[in-house]
């Protein structure tokens, strides 16, 4: 994939305003990018036993699922061997950089693509460069899932108008930032701090210049030098899967979730760094965090499309999510609502646009008495 790091993406942005129509006919309501991270850990013992890749995969289907139809959507995997492959992502599913609204909107087609990702994920020596490519998803493929002008509010809304589609980005690793090219513009030394979602647009409370910093200015400016988040423009939303190892015979004899690499008997855990950032991320953008693991033994449940109040032992999609949408029709996720708060409403809104109505109140139809 390409690097920009010659032209700011902000910039790049301001310069692509002109270009575009005022208004788009058909813009989806979504546009979503999967992210796969094919480091070789991934081939380890996970949740309840299971790989990694495989637990991966599967979240990566239901995910999908959970998308309203027609969605644009691409499909990448990462990692690489720095020293012998500099190439660290892999394409399966990217839209046509010339014709680029010509997107993948076909299930048979996108099903295929996260399996080739899944079965490309062997045993060696590849790494996990999520910084470059948490960054590059964004910078290069925000703009060819769909026509720029769907990016924006429609033209003449109000101040505070959401996007008319939201870009949905969907990561799913075990590992840490550890291979990104130092010539890469999100490239740099780990933060000594965690994310801060208090602090937003002065920096998250990440160190300045770190890799962490570089991820976190992406994905809520566009730029990865700046923080100040614009007034209105780009919706994107965060959706992060973490998964951690099942390591047998490590001290114990027993299964624990703490991140050990069985291949090579080493410790490789996901960073407290990784989990902070990721989870930051997901809840300034209203997106999906969840932390594949067992606790006491247990797998935690997997939160099911449409499950507008998940706990971690349980998952099932109810009645009651039914009527908790209907509640909320028509608010869109804020600070402020008089009758819910901004974490209960993003809660109901199921497919994660910025506002509940009848395509959260279909979903939740859809899957109406499934379990995770």
């Amino acid at each position: 994939m390409r690097h920009l790091k010659q032209l700011p993406f902000g910039l790049a942005l301001a310069s692509t305003l002109a270009l575009v129509p005022a208004a788009h006919a058909a813009c989806p309501s979504q546009a979503a990018v999967f992210m796969l991270d094919q480091s070789n850990s991934m081939n380890d013992p996970g949740m309840g036993g299971t790989l990694k890749r495989e637990l991966a995969l599967a979240r990566m289907i239901s995910d999908y699922r959970g998308l309203p139809s027609g969605t644009p959507v691409g499909v990448y995997g990462f990692g690489n061997d720095p020293q012998y492959d500099p190439t660290y992502t892999h394409t399966y599913i990217a839209v046509d950089p010339i014709t680029p609204k010509k997107a993948v909107i076909d299930e048979v087609a996108i099903l295929a693509a996260f399996q080739a990702a899944r079965d490309a994920i062997v045993a060696g020596t590849w790494w996990s460069p999520v910084a470059g490519a948490t960054c590059d998803s964004i910078q290069v493929d925000l703009t060819n899932l769909t026509d720029f002008s769907c990016l924006l509010a429609p033209p003449g809304s109000p101040p505070g108008t959401p996007a008319q589609t939201s870009y949905q980005m969907y990561l799913y690793s075990d590992g840490i930032e550890n291979s990104t090219p130092s010539t890469h513009g999100c490239a740099g030394l780990p933060s000594t701090t965690a994310f801060n979602s208090a602090l937003l647009g002065s920096g998250f409370g990440l160190t300045p210049n770190s890799w962490e910093w570089h991820v976190a200015n992406t994905a809520l400016t566009g730029d990865p030098n700046t923080t100040a988040i614009p007034l209105g423009g780009i919706k994107f939303v965060s959706n992060v899967t973490l998964l951690f190892d099942t390591v047998n015979g490590l001290g114990s004899g027993t299964g624990n979730d703490h991140g050990a690499t069985s291949i090579f008997g080493l410790q490789q855990a996901v960073t407290p760094a990784l989990q902070a950032l990721m989870g930051g991320l997901a809840k300034v953008t209203h997106g999906q965090y969840f932390e594949a693991k067992n606790v006491n033994g247990v797998p935690v449940k997997a939160p099911m499309t449409g499950d507008t109040d998940p706990s971690p032992t349980r998952s099932c999609v109810e009645q009651a999510d039914v009527s908790r949408v209907v509640q909320a029709l028509g608010h869109r996720v804020r600070a402020g609502d008089p009758a819910f708060s901004e974490t209960d409403l993003a809660m109901r809104d199921v497919n994660n646009d910025q506002i509940v109505n009848t395509q959260d109140y279909l979903l939740v139809l859809k899957f109406l008495g499934k379990c995770s």
